[in-house]
């Protein structure tokens, strides 16, 4: 009888041994896996923790000086603007006058920028006679933006110089009498409009002769509200503008004393600078007239102890013009608003005080821009 064979397939297989009889692949399955201990984690969570701290202001920091950067290039790129209009007309876009007064009417310099340099709305016209949306009628439940305009008809246009709701157009402290109305519809505007024969405030026939000019900035660049004038920053904020005139040297202003005489003081060279060119944007809510508003406009103009002009120990803004946006917020003042936050108002400032007020505009991120 031949002995019985054992196929090798169904021998049991068996872990590899080595000479030190221990069977190292079952042992190597029991090898516990690597972990972090809970104080490992906490410190891991921590450095995490540390690094964001630092890093995150460094990076929001960044992205706050660049918005300030592209706003600054935008005032620049005005500047250059205003340089070519005034090559065309031989002189920079005036505030229009108030017949009555004989002065600039006061909060249009914003809407006055945008009509010369933009020229966004159109002549007023339609194909049937008045255009209803050149601009459209004021309607007292509608939310208005600073700078956009409205009609009342018979020919009365303003401005809306704060962002309000159902304010009248009457109310000074929200609206300014102004004509967005520029003879052409679309960028650029028109010299000669024609004759006005009923009084609505449109040509009843437009000049042929009448040449149209500009736009003096790229509209796809520079954005308005709808049917607004007032050109807005990359932050959405109305561009103020102030045209100045030249000051003489050394003007003398006469104080009363008590015994009758007089005291005497000299003013520098400076540029004339008229705040209710845009004042009315200066103003915080509740405030309840424009007093602050022109300290704040006079702070960042470099009249650190508020008296009015220029000290010698001050430094003068000689410009033919001031660009003036309320920049992106962050350092001491918040989003929108014109002027600093923290100063103080002294009838007869220490100079701790006027250290403090030029410590607040220097703070201050509105963005300044001259010639």
């Amino acid at each position: 009888m031949e002995p019985m064979m054992t196929s090798p397939t169904s021998a049991p297989s068996r872990p590899e041994e080595h000479g030190d009889g221990h069977n190292h692949e079952e042992h190597a399955t029991r090898r516990p896996v690597p972990a972090f201990t809970l104080t490992e984690l906490i410190i891991v969570v921590a450095v995490i923790a540390l690094l964001a701290g630092i890093l995150l202001p460094v990076i929001i920091g960044a992205q706050r000086r660049s918005r300030q950067m592209r706003i600054q290039a935008d005032l620049q790129s005005i500047v250059l603007a205003l340089d070519v209009y005034k090559s065309d007309f031989g002189d920079i876009p005036r505030l229009p006058v108030d017949p009555n007064t004989g002065k600039p009417i006061p909060d249009t310099g914003a809407a006055t920028l945008g009509k010369a340099l933009l020229g966004p709305l159109g002549d007023g016209r339609s194909a049937t006679g008045v255009a209803s949306d050149d601009p459209p009628l004021f309607n007292s439940g509608t939310d208005y933006k600073a700078g956009q305009c409205v009609s009342t008809g018979g020919g009365q246009l303003y401005v809306a110089i704060r962002d309000n709701t159902g304010q009248n157009v009457t109310n000074t402290d929200y609206w300014a009498p102004f004509n967005p109305r520029d003879g052409a519809d679309g960028p650029g505007f028109r010299t000669r409009l024609g004759i006005d024969s009923d009084g609505d405030g449109i040509p009843d026939t437009p000049d042929p002769t009448g040449k149209v000019w500009g736009p003096y900035l790229q509209p796809d660049a520079f954005k308005t509200h709808k049917y607004g004038c007032a050109i807005l920053d990359r932050e959405g904020h109305p561009i103020l503008y102030f045209p100045t005139r030249p000051g003489n040297q050394n003007i003398r202003v006469s104080t009363p004393l008590p015994d009758g005489a007089f005291a005497y003081t000299d003013r520098s060279e400076l540029s004339y600078i008229n705040a209710s060119n845009n004042i009315q944007v200066f103003r915080r809510d509740g405030e309840p007239n424009t007093n602050n508003a022109l300290l704040r406009i006079r702070l960042m103009l470099g009249d650190t102890n508020t008296n009015g002009y220029i000290d010698s120990d001050e430094k003068p803004i000689a410009s033919p013009f001031i660009l003036y946006s309320a920049g992106v917020g962050g350092r001491g003042d918040p989003a929108g608003w014109y002027g600093p936050a923290n100063y103080v108002i002294p009838t007869s400032p220490t100079p701790q005080q006027v250290e403090q007020n030029r410590k607040a505009a220097e703070d201050c991120d509105d963005i300044i821009v001259t010639k």
